[in-house]
């Protein structure tokens, strides 16, 4: 453990903990005994996330009641919020259900099978804009990869939502829509009024708000280092170089594991 103690177990340090705390403080310790260093909870390999989007294209030209479409994840992400497409610059109600798996289960017509995520009013962008829910009127979604889920955006009883589809438009139902590396957005169906009759294909235009779990992100901000001041991440990973002694300190490796290379989750 130290040049002058030798090689003890975590099982000494516990023991001895008292007198040699400050071993602790040292990375290729903690991570050893992160149990006995109180290590365990520190977010230095998880927790972090990165708000992301992913945005459909806006060449819609079918007015109607709303919209079910399927979501495939191929990454863990929380799903905040949604941006429709509307031709509206009036204020518009409003409502966002969601459930597990695919809403072509029979689901089309049973709301007590949807959980209702938000209902409010928003002031229409117009053609060729996005119109937002607000985050803060959005229950948020998490969805692990590989999941499947079903979203319906509907504004009840005015046909205030622009859809892609119809006569002249190439589209299979529950064909890829549009993806990025995290989210897959599927083709799905116009439904009439709220849980009403439906039609498809019909592809959705908006944007779906989410953030990305990240397994191991540097923490944004500064870290005092004595003798060397309140540094950030980013400039000791410009300064590795004369630097890089830093990251054998555990308060700077829990703050930047990236650049500290200290992702790995330890096994001990």
């Amino acid at each position: 453990m130290d040049d002058e103690i030798g090689l003890e177990s975590c099982a000494w340090l516990e023991a001895n903990k008292s007198d040699y705390s400050y071993l602790c403080t040292f990375k290729d310790v903690a991570s050893t005994c992160p149990g006995t260093c109180g290590f365990c909870p520190v977010a230095g390999w998880s927790s972090g996330t990165e708000p992301r989007t992913l945005s459909t294209a806006m060449n819609g030209t079918v007015e109607w009641y709303g919209n079910m479409f399927n979501v495939a994840a191929t990454s863990d992400v929380i799903v905040t919020s949604l941006s429709f497409h509307t031709a509206s610059t009036e204020p518009v109600d409003v409502a966002v259900y969601t459930k597990q798996g695919t809403y072509a289960d029979g689901s089309e017509q049973l709301p007590e099978t949807w959980t209702l995520i938000a209902e409010t009013t928003v002031q229409g962008k117009g053609v060729g804009n996005r119109t937002t829910v607000p985050a803060s009127d959005f229950d948020a979604v998490e969805l692990s990869e590989g999941d499947l889920q079903a979203f319906y955006l509907t504004t009840g009883d005015v046909k205030n939502v622009i859809l892609s589809g119809g006569s002249g438009v190439t589209l299979q139902l529950h064909d890829m829509w549009t993806e990025n590396g995290d989210l897959t957005i599927l083709t799905g169906e116009a439904v009439t009024g709220k849980f009403g009759g439906s039609y498809s294909p019909y592809a959705w235009n908006g944007r779906i708000h989410y953030s990305a779990k990240l397994d191991c992100v540097d923490k944004s901000g500064t870290i005092y280092v004595e003798n060397v001041g309140d540094k950030s991440c980013a400039w000791l990973s410009k300064n590795q170089a004369r630097f890089g002694f830093l990251c054998d300190r555990i308060t700077v490796a829990t703050t930047c594991p990236v650049t500290c290379s200290f992702c790995k989750t330890p096994t001990n």
